[in-house]
């Protein structure tokens, strides 16, 4: 854990080989942590957004895959779901990972994968709306919360 908590998560990539690198994947995830930091909604448009990625994905949220490496030197395919929040007025960047095994290029595993980070982020930001004021852009729900305090009158 020390090796690792409170460090950018571009240690991850050191190791990788450039060639290995998306970097279209990478200055998306550096536009939107500019973004969240110069307090610019961050939205990105529909002809960059690849076809696995969730439609509708909602300001100032993002997916992308990039290629990782472990402290053994051995690659893998990294899932980020990142997500901008403010708790008690200050913005944070929230995020969440998966890895992509061997089948990860299968549209469907890859798009279970966002619906499973997707599902993993709603229960980080009911934890953390008990213990800070928390405020963040809105989102589609695709499953009907019966806790939610909504009724659904059809």
């Amino acid at each position: 854990m020390a090796e690792i908590v409170g460090r950018n998560c571009r240690f991850l990539m050191d190791p990788v080989p450039p060639e290995l690198i998306d970097k279209e994947a990478r200055n998306r995830a550096r536009l939107f942590c500019e973004a969240v930091r110069d307090g610019v909604d961050y939205k990105m448009s529909e002809e960059d957004r690849d076809a696995w990625m969730p439609v509708g994905c909602g300001t100032g949220e993002l997916f992308c895959v990039q290629t990782n490496a472990r402290k053994c030197g051995e690659l893998f395919r990294n899932m980020l779901y990142l997500r901008s929040l403010e708790l008690d007025d200050i913005p944070y960047i929230i995020g969440l990972q998966a890895e992509l095994n061997e089948y990860g290029s299968d549209d469907y595993v890859v798009r279970k994968t966002c619906q499973c980070l997707g599902e993993n982020m709603q229960v980080v930001e009911r934890a953390l709306a008990a213990h800070f004021w928390l405020t963040g852009p809105l989102q589609r729900q695709d499953l009907l919360d019966e806790d939610d305090g909504f009724v659904d009158i059809h």
